[in-house]
């Protein structure tokens, strides 16, 4: 979202159960991959990514058909530009997911203590109906780029002493 406290994923319906991911798609030919990025999150979320905000992550290749995947992480526009509307044909459903719940889906994958919701900044935590005693959705496999982009999100939360990571 626009302040860095919510992450949104979304869902396909061919994906098991409860699973949930980073949106993704492909650059048009002539396109940036940061302007790609901003045309993706509209076209399949219908939120407004602030172009300015992209900032490159990580690479995967991606051997269907011999693709290379490039991940990034940004921001949405205040107001308007963090409603959701899904575009049906491309995505099951999508939400905003806070820290709290994401580091406890985290936790009880993994059940390291590093991802427990306890060790984070407790003011970057915002805890709203999403994710009760046990999270209610599952992420992607930890091989992913998308599960690289999540973690990533959550470790720049993490708090020591006081300051974030």
């Amino acid at each position: 979202d626009s302040t860095g406290k919510r992450l949104l994923l979304g869902r396909q319906a061919a994906w098991p159960p409860g699973r949930y991911s980073c949106l993704a798609g492909f650059i048009e030919a002539g396109e940036s991959v940061e302007s790609a990025i901003c045309r993706e999150a509209a076209e399949e979320a219908g939120v407004v990514v602030h172009l300015p905000s992209v900032k490159l992550h990580s690479s995967q290749s991606w051997p269907f058909p011999s693709q290379l995947m490039i991940g990034a992480i940004s921001q949405t526009t205040a107001g308007a530009g963090e409603e959701i509307h899904v575009d049906e044909n491309e995505l099951e459903d999508a939400q905003w997911f806070d820290l709290h719940s994401v580091c406890l889906a985290l936790y009880q994958e993994t059940e390291q203590e590093k991802w427990h919701p306890s060790n984070f900044d407790n003011q970057s935590v915002v805890q709203d109906d999403v994710g009760g005693p046990e999270s209610n959705f599952l992420l992607p496999p930890p091989f992913t780029i998308a599960r690289s982009l999540i973690e990533s999100w959550v470790n720049n939360h993490r708090s020591r002493d006081g300051t974030r990571t």
